[in-house]
């Protein structure tokens, strides 16, 4: 199963264990989550909610919107934590324990650094 996020950022596409860790290493770097907002499709009139239960809101695929000072906060929490991202590919074990681990080596470091882009750019939807 896979998440498709879009926004003003565009289109990305991320495992669920990708975005749980993303999510991990920002809050682990200071981002502290908002909660989503979650859209009523069926009755456009009474608007957004906010669900602010925990993160299952983050991790669901029910069009979950985050919204743009949320995502400015994920980005440079992840911005924050860059530096501490091994270069090098980790063992699986590590990247099943550790968020940093598991963003370890070139391609996940590309993968972080496109996902911080994405969050700068604005909110963006959770489907």
């Amino acid at each position: 199963m896979a998440y498709e996020l879009a926004g003003e950022g565009g289109q990305m596409y991320f495992g669920i264990a990708s975005l749980e860790n993303a999510f991990k290493l920002a809050y682990l770097h200071g981002w502290h989550p908002m909660g989503t907002v979650k859209c009523k499709i069926e009755d456009s009139s009474s608007g957004p909610t906010l669900a602010v239960d925990n993160w299952s809101s983050y991790l669901s695929s029910g069009f979950q919107l985050v919204i743009d000072e949320d995502a400015a906060n994920i980005a440079a929490a992840l911005e924050t934590a860059m530096p501490d991202v091994p270069f090098h590919d980790c063992d699986q074990k590590a990247r099943r324990q550790q968020p940093l681990e598991f963003f370890g080596g070139i391609e996940g470091r590309s993968g972080l650094s496109e996902f911080i882009g994405f969050c700068q750019a604005g909110g963006f939807c959770i489907a």
